[in-house]
């Protein structure tokens, strides 16, 4: 992967939200309301637009009129957002692969249902190394029994470990991946995911890299961590909310 400036996020906001229960039988679990008018998802589209990611791709699956409805065509800021619906599921790869006509070379890709408050420029900037096809940020946790634990050595990802209760501290996938637009076509029959086949994949080739970041974070799939992200980003909301007013 070589440097280049990237412009283009690609956010994945077509999961089912089965964790929260009824909460999501109507609305997708991104949408879900967090404060000041303001729903999950515009608080990441936010962050987004605040570091100069002006071309937002939504990646909707379940309920994705309604993402539709709310964000297809129309301006964040100074970010254009566009929302692309999958038929039907595929995989967060699958996801990709419905979209590659308007992918970036070079794109950022992010999870719909979690927040990752790093610095998103510096982590674009920092994916120069030329046998590198996709750069992960990372995070310390101090306990991965919910996530699933990374193994780094150096800087290179080298293996994806499976959930496990009482996990302990360990590194963490934080939602948030640099890409080169050539791993979707590793893509070889569909429904495929990021997480359990292109990753580990470019993992056993040595072509992932991972990078641990510090920054707060929440994930918003189950309902106590719901609460938890309401209660938490308060002040980020209201900022969201005033940028969702501009919105044309």
């Amino acid at each position: 992967m070589t440097k280049h400036a990237i412009h283009q996020a690609c956010i994945l906001v077509g999961g089912k939200g089965t964790r929260l229960g009824k909460l999501t039988r109507s609305i997708p679990k991104p949408l879900m309301e967090i404060g000041d008018g303001a729903v999950f998802l515009d608080v990441v589209i936010e962050q987004l637009a605040r570091q100069s990611f002006d071309d937002i791709v939504l990646l909707a699956g379940h309920l994705g009129d309604v993402v539709r409805s709310r964000y297809g065509g129309r301006n964040f800021g100074s970010a254009r957002v566009r929302v692309v619906v999958e038929p039907e599921p595929q995989g967060t790869a699958g996801a990709l692969v419905g979209a590659r006509n308007i992918i970036a070379p070079f794109f950022l890709m992010l999870n719909g249902d979690s927040i990752f408050d790093i610095d998103l420029r510096a982590l674009c900037a920092s994916h120069g190394e030329p046998d590198c096809e996709a750069l992960i940020a990372l995070r310390h946790m101090p306990d991965a029994s919910r996530y699933g634990a990374v193994e780094l050595q150096g800087d290179r990802i080298v293996r994806f470990l499976e959930k496990k209760q009482n996990a302990g501290p360990a590194l963490i996938n934080g939602g948030i991946c640099v890409m080169d637009a050539t791993v979707i076509d590793r893509v070889r029959a569909l429904p495929c995911s990021m997480e359990t086949d292109i990753f580990p994949a470019l993992a056993a080739e040595h072509r992932l890299y991972g990078r641990v970041c510090e920054g707060y974070f929440v994930d918003i799939g189950l309902p106590e961590t719901l609460q938890q992200a309401r209660r938490e980003l308060a002040a980020q909301a209201l900022r969201a909310a005033q940028f969702r007013s501009a919105m044309r």
